[in-house]
C-alpha cells in the first residue's frame, strides 16, 4: 500500500496501536482503498459488556463501522459509516448509514487522532447499549439529500403550532435564489392578508409526517408519495395539499429582482427518540418540483426559535431582543453600537444624527468611500436594513439637543453615542422633569486617545441622566490615585490644548483612535451597560434597594504597562428637590445630609437642640442643564457665630480648602452656597436669610441658600438617622 500518503499511514498505525492497548475489543478487520482514494479501513467494537435492558437498537456482540481515512489526515477527520441500518433514526445517524460523531469541524483534534474518533465511537455505542444516548435538541445535521439540489435557499423564522398539524406556508420570494415563510395557516386562506408583501409570496403545502426522517430522500414525485404512504400518510392527503394549492398569491416579484415562485412541498420530521426538542417538528425538509416530476432538495436554515438557540442567547445583548431602540449619534460609537443592536434582534432602531459621510471619518467609521456625503442616519440605516431587514429602521437627519420628552419615551432604551456636551446637557435638563417616565439611558464615550472609555446607565426614575453620572464618574476618580488617568482624560485641568484637526472643515477636533479601537470600545461599553441593566431588571425586587445609576470606565493596557480593564460603579440616588428661586433641580448627595445631620448634632451637643448651625454646601452648578449638585456639606468655617435663631457665618473663610477640592477634583467640586438649620421650626427664608443671600452673591456669583427644619417629631427622626428634615432651597444668580 505504498501509495498511501504519510497521514494515512499515520492513522493506519494508531488503529493497530488501539487494538493492542484494547486488546481486541476494537479490532482491525478490512483494509483497502475507497473509489475517491480514501484509505478504507473496517473496525469492529465488542459490545458484550454492560446492560441492555434499554438499548435503544438492537445491537450484535461486536458491531463493525467502515472508517475512510482522507489523504490529509490528520488535518482532516474520517468519515464513519455504518454497513447496516439498526440504527436509523437514532442520534448522530444521517441517512440511515453515516455516523456524525463530532458537532463541528473544529471538534476534530489532529493531536488526538484516530485514538480521539475511536474514542467517541466507543462512548456513543455505550450510550446506544444503555439507553442513555440523546443528541442536542435536534440532530446535529438535518436529513439531506446527495442527489439533485435547488439553486433556492429556505429560510423559516416563525414558529410551528405543537399540535403537529399539516400547515400553508407564506413564502415570500425575497430575491437573489432567497425564500422566505412569513406564516403559516392551518388552513388554506382564501385570499392574502394585507400585511403580507402584496404580491410577492404564494403557498406551499407543509406534511407533517408521525416518524421520524431516517431515509435518503427521493428524486421523483412517485418516491416521495411511496414514502410518504410508508409513513402513514395516505395519497388523498397528499393529493389534496398538491392540488389545492393553485399559488393565485403570485402577482410579481419584487422591483429589481429576478425572483419566481416555486412549486415546493414542505416535510415536518418529529425530533428523533429521547431529543431534548423543543418543538413537535423538529425538520423541516423542501423539495422543489421542477420540469416533469422530479424534485430538488432546497436548502432550509431553519431559525424557528424553538429549534435555533442563538448564539448571543446568554450574552449581554440578549437584552435587546424585540426592544425598541433610540440611538443619538452615528459616528465611531454609534454606528457599530447600531450594527450590535440590529444583529441582537431590536425590533426598531431609530437613527439621530446630523452628520455626513466625510473621506476623514472613513479612517474610524464603519462607513463606504462611495456613500460620501451622504447623510450618516440614511448610509447607516441602508446597512442595517441589509443586516436585518424584519427590523424597522427610522433615520433622522435631526439635532438630538431638540429631542423633547415625548421623542425619548417612544423606545425601550435611549443611547447617547455623541460625546456632545450640548446633548448631554439637554438630555439631563428633559431626565429632570421626566426622568420616571422616560427608558433606561445609556451613555457612552472614549477618552482623547482612545485608551479608556465609560458607559453610564440611568435608570427609569434616577436621581440623574448621564452628565449626571459622568461627573460623579469623575468624583469617583478624584477620590481614587488609581483612576488619576480617567480624571484627567475626561476632565482636564486646564482644558486640553493639544487639539488636532482631522479634517478642515468636515469633523470635529474630538480624539484620536482607529477603527479597531472603537470596536473594542463600542463592544465593551455596550456589554457593560446591558449587563448592568439585565442584572438591575432581574434584581429589582421592591422589598431591597438596587441602585438606579450605574458606571463603568473600561481602559486598553499601554505599551509597556498594564491596567485594570474595567471598574464599575453603582451609586443610590441623590435627594431631589427644586429650588425656589429660578426652577432649578437641586441634588442632594447622600454624603451631604449625613453630613448636614453629624453637624446638627455636634451643635445640639455643645450648645442645646434649639442652636441653629450650619455650614457651606460644595458642588457644581450647571445652567445649561438647570442642575445645582450638592456634593459636600461642610461645617462652620471660622469666624462664624452659631445662637439659637441666629446664625452668622463667613464662607470666604474657607476659600482655601474650597480652591483645594476645585483642584482636587478638576473643577467638579466648589462652591454652591451655604446650608444651616432652623431646628424645629418650619423651613422657610427670615429677612436675616434674605440679606445673607445677596450678600453671598455679592462677589458676582451664583449662591444657593439651603435651610432644613420641621416639626418636632420629623426634626426629632431625622437626627435618630429615620427620614429626612423639611428642605428649603433657593438660588440667587447676581
Amino acid at each position: 500500500m505504498s501509495e498511501l500518503s504519510e497521514g494515512q499511514w499515520q492513522a493506519l498505525r494508531q488503529l493497530q496501536h488501539i487494538e493492542v492497548v484494547t486488546e481486541g475489543r476494537v479490532r482491525l478487520q478490512d483494509v483497502g482503498a475507497s473509489a475517491r482514494g480514501e484509505l478504507a479501513v473496517r473496525v469492529s467494537v465488542d459490545c458484550t459488556g454492560g446492560a441492555r435492558e434499554n438499548a435503544l437498537a438492537d445491537l450484535h456482540d461486536r458491531e463493525s463501522f467502515d472508517l475512510l481515512i482522507p489523504e490529509l489526515f490528520p488535518f482532516r477527520k474520517p468519515d464513519v459509516g455504518i454497513p447496516h441500518r439498526r440504527f436509523a433514526g437514532r442520534p448522530n445517524v444521517m441517512w440511515g448509514r453515516a455516523l456524525c460523531l463530532y458537532l463541528a469541524a473544529n471538534e476534530w483534534h489532529p493531536s488526538q487522532g484516530m485514538h480521539g474518533l475511536i474514542s467517541r465511537l466507543v462512548r456513543w455505542l455505550g450510550a446506544l447499549a444503555d439507553g442513555s444516548l440523546a443528541g442536542p435538541q435536534v440532530n446535529w445535521h438535518p436529513p439531506l439529500t446527495n442527489k439533485r439540489i435547488s439553486p433556492g435557499h429556505l429560510i423559516v423564522r416563525p414558529d410551528l403550532p405543537d399540535d403537529g398539524a399539516d400547515q400553508w406556508a407564506a413564502v415570500e420570494a425575497v430575491g437573489g435564489n432567497r425564500y422566505e415563510v412569513r406564516r403559516w395557516f392551518p388552513e388554506l386562506p382564501a385570499r392574502p392578508p394585507r400585511d403580507l408583501p402584496a404580491g410577492r409570496c404564494f403557498l406551499a403545502p407543509m406534511l407533517v409526517l408521525p416518524r421520524p426522517v431516517g431515509f435518503d430522500y427521493p428524486t421523483e414525485l412517485g418516491e416521495l408519495v411511496s414514502l410518504l404512504r410508508e409513513q402513514g400518510v395516505s395519497g388523498d392527503r397528499f393529493r389534496k395539499a398538491w392540488v389545492e394549492n393553485d399559488r393565485s398569491w403570485w402577482i410579481g416579484p419584487p422591483p429589481g429582482t429576478d425572483a419566481r415562485p416555486l412549486n415546493l412541498i414542505i416535510l415536518g420530521s418529529p425530533a428523533p427518540h429521547r431529543s431534548a426538542s423543543r418543538a413537535t417538528v423538529a425538520h423541516l425538509a423542501v423539495w422543489e418540483v421542477q420540469s416533469g416530476k422530479e424534485l430538488a432538495w432546497m436548502e432550509v436554515f431553519d431559525q424557528r426559535p424553538r429549534i435555533a438557540t442563538r448564539r448571543d442567547t446568554e450574552r449581554p445583548v440578549a437584552w435587546l431582543r424585540g426592544k425598541r431602540v433610540l440611538l443619538l449619534g452615528c459616528g465611531g460609537l454609534g454606528a457599530p453600537v447600531a450594527e450590535f443592536c440590529a444583529r441582537a434582534g431590536a425590533t426598531t432602531v431609530r437613527l439621530v444624527d446630523t452628520g455626513g459621510v466625510t473621506p476623514g471619518i472613513l479612517v474610524r467609521q464603519p462607513y463606504s468611500y462611495a456613500e460620501i456625503g451622504w447623510p450618516k442616519v440614511v448610509a447607516l440605516g441602508e446597512r442595517l436594513r441589509t443586516i436585518a431587514p424584519e427590523m424597522t429602521v427610522e433615520a433622522a437627519v435631526t439635532d438630538a439637543v431638540t429631542l423633547a420628552a415625548a421623542d425619548l419615551t417612544d423606545a425601550d432604551l435611549i443611547i447617547d453615542a455623541t460625546a456632545s456636551p450640548s446633548v448631554a446637557a439637554s438630555l439631563e435638563r428633559t431626565w429632570s422633569m421626566a426622568g420616571a417616565s422616560l427608558p433606561p439611558l445609556l451613555s457612552m464615550g472614549v477618552g482623547h486617545r482612545c485608551d479608556s472609555g465609560f458607559v453610564t446607565l440611568a435608570r427609569p426614575g434616577a436621581s440623574g441622566a448621564g452628565a449626571d453620572l459622568l461627573r460623579r464618574l469623575g468624583l469617583a476618580a478624584a477620590a481614587d490615585d488609581d483612576l488619576a488617568d480617567v480624571l484627567d482624560d475626561f476632565f482636564p485641568d486646564p482644558p486640553r490644548a493639544d487639539v488636532f484637526q482631522p479634517e478642515p472643515g468636515c469633523s470635529d477636533p474630538t480624539y484620536l483612535g482607529s477603527a479597531a479601537d472603537l470596536a473594542i470600545f463600542a463592544g465593551g461599553l455596550l456589554n457593560e451597560g446591558l449587563a448592568a441593566l439585565g442584572a438591575a431588571e432581574r434584581d429589582d425586587d421592591p422589598q431591597t434597594v438596587t441602585p438606579r445609576r450605574f458606571a463603568s470606565v473600561m481602559r486598553l493596557p499601554g505599551e509597556f504597562e498594564t491596567v485594570p480593564g474595567r471598574r464599575r460603579f453603582l451609586w443610590l440616588d441623590d435627594l431631589v428637590q427644586h429650588e425656589n428661586g429660578h426652577g432649578y433641580q437641586v441634588r442632594f448627595t447622600p454624603e451631604s445630609l449625613a453630613a448636614m445631620r453629624i453637624e446638627t448634632l455636634r451643635m445640639a451637643d455643645e450648645r442645646g437642640p434649639l442652636c441653629e448651625t450650619g455650614g457651606v454646601l460644595l458642588g457644581q452648578i450647571d445652567h445649561g442643564a438647570r442642575v445645582v449638585w450638592v456634593t459636600e456639606a461642610d461645617s462652620l468655617p471660622p469666624d462664624s457665630r452659631a445662637e439659637a435663631h441666629q446664625l452668622t457665618m463667613n464662607p470666604r473663610s474657607v476659600d482655601g480648602y474650597v480652591q483645594a477640592r476645585r483642584r482636587r477634583t478638576h473643577g467638579l467640586v466648589g462652591y454652591v452656597g451655604a446650608w444651616h438649620t432652623h431646628p424645629m421650626e418650619a423651613a422657610g427664608p427670615s429677612k436675616a436669610d434674605g440679606k445673607a443671600a445677596k450678600l453671598l452673591v455679592s462677589t458676582g456669583a451664583p449662591s444657593l441658600m439651603v435651610i432644613a427644619g420641621g416639626t418636632v417629631e420629623v426634626w426629632r427622626q431625622w437626627l435618630r438617622g429615620r427620614g429626612r428634615p423639611d428642605i428649603f432651597a433657593e438660588l440667587t444668580l447676581p
